[in-house]
């Protein structure tokens, strides 16, 4: 034990670092809080070679056979070591010697007792020791097995089958395992990304305390027994009183027991197991696409032992319930991902048109609310800050972003991660920071503190060790508070990124709308352009034509009189102030369906539709009444007068040959006007 706490000193003098950055990316995700020697405790725990433990079950023996020659043995077979396997049980020899040998089911007499064997490949580990390939051969006495029903085993199959929800798959599982193993009590766990675990699922007799939802540290199950797990799909433990045999060799190094069925627990683990009441074990691993996301794990308190034929018939099924609540994760995982997406559809719908933002995201405060659960959420985009909720005023709010960036940034304890931000954000401990389409724009989301609970499979406290490095010595359900952190954001961070990308997609598009919009409309009167007018009265012109319409089309020319001379005297601001002016006007006098575009400097055209000749004069009356009234602006009232000639559209015509025929139309009515000032 002195080596292990010497280690565990070593780890926190070098690893504190470490334990910083994998520690706060738990947390973050999973609102879990972890001490240091928590998380020093499976990097220290995984240092153990319990793939090298030189010790078996007493319920069988190990043979490791090396071209004939027996290298390694049990200490009840040592008489075997160094013998050719030929010479001490011909039988054997001969039917390894099958290369369709089924070792799950033949059976021969070892040492007077009846056995079944099962057959491995393994190596010796050690410096300078050779990695030539060993047979291993591993004895299970028969006598005081408790046999698997293959019946019970297909029932269980189609009883799972007909379980839809991936909690409701593990509890059948855990229900069906206890029914056909016997064992007192059956523990369906699935781990969490950053290694700690927590129990979905437990089937177990009345005098036993309940551990069902409770969640349990990653040094429970360290990294390189997971690993163990992932090659060996079953591991049982006979007995944990059990001293076991000794395994014997003559030359260097260790038998790599990593796939053997005998292999003994390490001391830590059988302690562990006492601490729990646990007297054997039988442990099935859950994996998918080479991931170990879960266990099942049958506990006894007396000692208890299944054959290895049944064993074998156990992993198959834990396959079929591994298959089986990964599915039907996957189906919710689909379920949640399409509401997720018609909630963000609801929402995202009226960014891609031209409604002012801060109206959109008032009218969809409930629908963001729903989709991410927080208490306030703010938008900075294009230097502008758009708050739903109660929230600082504008400048705390850009004081804080200055801290955080607009990277992305998770956390549920804005006092413990960012305290130079919390002055600025009071009252928020939760915070979720989404970029969006530039740098600078963002979603910040945010939630108040919540005291909430995290209820432990034992106290995680020193106080409930020996040693730092000891196993727990009470497992009664243990619960810790947090006050100064916000509920966890979890798997709904994922949501806020995937939001995150659709709105920034949406301004996307609502940013080139816009600018398309611009290519189309003069930025002063914020009319339609000339490369609006050509191309509008261009596609008019060949409607009217290919659908030979009897609709007339009306182009009226207007040029405002000795613009020049008001910009001289005056300045351009006045003379800006003219031209929105008459834009104005213009659309004011027309009807409804036309449309006046400005198409250079002083220049403007009306469109017409479904207009005679006589009601086009007339709407050229009222636009030269309008266009004759002075301007008045904050500096200077300005006389106004304008040219104003129309024509009508004719059969074959192009926009040019219209809005040349208005031009003269103009300019004639100028040269009128002009001579009637003379007379006058």
């Amino acid at each position: 034990m002195k080596d292990q706490v010497d280690l565990l000193e070593a780890t926190l003098a070098s690893g504190e670092q470490t334990w910083n950055e994998r520690t706060q990316a738990r947390e973050h995700r999973t609102g879990v809080r972890v001490d240091l020697d928590e998380q020093l405790r499976p990097e220290s725990c995984s240092s153990e070679a319990i793939h090298l433990i030189d010790r078996v079950g007493s319920h069988g023996h190990v043979i490791a056979v090396r071209d004939g020659t027996v290298v390694v043995a049990s200490e009840r077979l040592s008489g075997w070591l160094g013998a050719n396997l030929a010479d001490v049980h011909e039988e054997l020899a001969a039917m390894i010697a099958t290369p369709a040998v089924d070792d799950d089911t033949h059976r021969l007499s070892i040492l007077g007792e009846d056995c079944c064997f099962s057959i491995h490949r393994s190596t010796l580990v050690g410096e300078g020791v050779s990695d030539d390939e060993l047979l291993v051969i591993e004895f299970e006495i028969v006598e005081g097995t408790a046999d698997v029903s293959v019946v019970e085993i297909s029932r269980a199959i189609h009883e799972l089958s007909e379980v839809r929800g991936a909690s409701e798959s593990m509890e059948v599982a855990a229900r069906v395992l206890r029914r056909i193993t016997g064992y007192d009590r059956v523990l369906g766990y699935t781990f969490f990304e950053d290694g700690h675990g927590q129990v979905v699922a437990d089937e177990h007799p009345e005098d036993m305390e309940g551990y069902l939802n409770l969640h349990f540290p990653a040094s429970d199950i360290p990294a390189q027994a997971r690993r163990l797990y992932l090659r060996k799909l079953s591991r049982m433990i006979v007995d944990t009183e059990d001293p076991g045999d000794a395994l014997l060799q003559a030359g260097e190094g260790k038998l790599d027991l990593s796939l053997s069925e005998l292999r003994l627990a390490s001391s830590h683990h059988l302690q562990f197991m006492r601490n729990m009441g646990q007297r054997a074990t039988l442990s099935l691993s859950l994996t998918y696409q080479g991931q170990l996301y879960g266990m099942i794990t049958c506990a006894h308190r007396s000692p208890r032992r299944l054959p290895i034929a049944a064993r074998r018939q156990l992993e198959v099924l834990a396959r079929v319930i591994a298959e089986h609540v990964t599915s039907e994760r996957r189906v919710e995982r689909m379920a949640r991902r399409l509401e997720t997406r018609t909630k963000m559809a609801h929402i995202l719908a009226p960014l891609y048109g031209d409604d002012p933002l801060e109206g959109i995201l008032e009218q969809a405060k409930a629908s963001i609310r729903s989709l991410i659960p927080c208490d306030a959420v703010f938008l900075r985009y294009e230097g502008e800050i758009y708050t739903l909720g109660s929230l600082p005023v504008l400048a705390e709010i850009e004081a804080a972003l200055d801290v955080l960036g607009t990277d992305r940034i998770m956390t549920d304890s804005v006092t413990r991660d960012y305290p130079e931000v919390s002055k600025h954000l009071p009252g928020y401990e939760g915070l979720l920071v989404v970029p969006l389409v530039n740098d600078g724009d963002c979603l910040v989301f945010c939630r108040v503190a919540a005291a909430r609970e995290v209820v432990w499979l034992g106290d995680q406290t020193a106080s409930n060790r020996p040693t730092p490095l000891s196993p727990r010595s009470s497992f009664t359900s243990w619960r810790e508070s947090f006050q100064s952190q916000s509920v966890p954001w979890g798997e709904v961070a994922e949501d806020a990124y995937a939001f995150g990308d659709s709105v920034s997609l949406a301004l996307r598009a609502r940013e080139q709308a816009r600018l398309a919009e611009l290519a189309y409309e003069d930025p002063l009167t914020e009319l339609p352009n000339r490369r609006f007018l050509e191309e509008h009265l261009d596609r008019l012109l060949h409607r009217r034509s290919s659908h030979s319409s009897c609709e007339s089309i009306a182009v009226i020319y207007i040029d405002v009189n000795d613009f020049k001379m008001t910009n001289d005297r005056f300045g351009h601001e006045v003379g800006d102030a003219v031209l929105m002016a008459v834009g104005e006007r213009l659309t004011d006098v027309t009807r409804d369906g036309d449309i006046a575009v400005r198409l250079a400097g002083d220049e403007f055209v009306v469109i017409c539709h479904d207009v005679s000749d006589e009601k086009a004069r007339t709407i050229v009356e009222r636009l030269d009444r309008t266009l004759s009234e002075p301007v008045v602006t904050p500096t200077q009232t300005v006389s106004l007068s304008a040219s104003v000639g129309m024509t009508i559209g004719r059969e074959g015509d192009s926009a040019a040959d219209v809005l040349s025929r208005a031009d003269r139309a103009m300019y004639e009515r100028k040269r009128v006007q002009k001579e009637q000032r003379h007379s006058e």
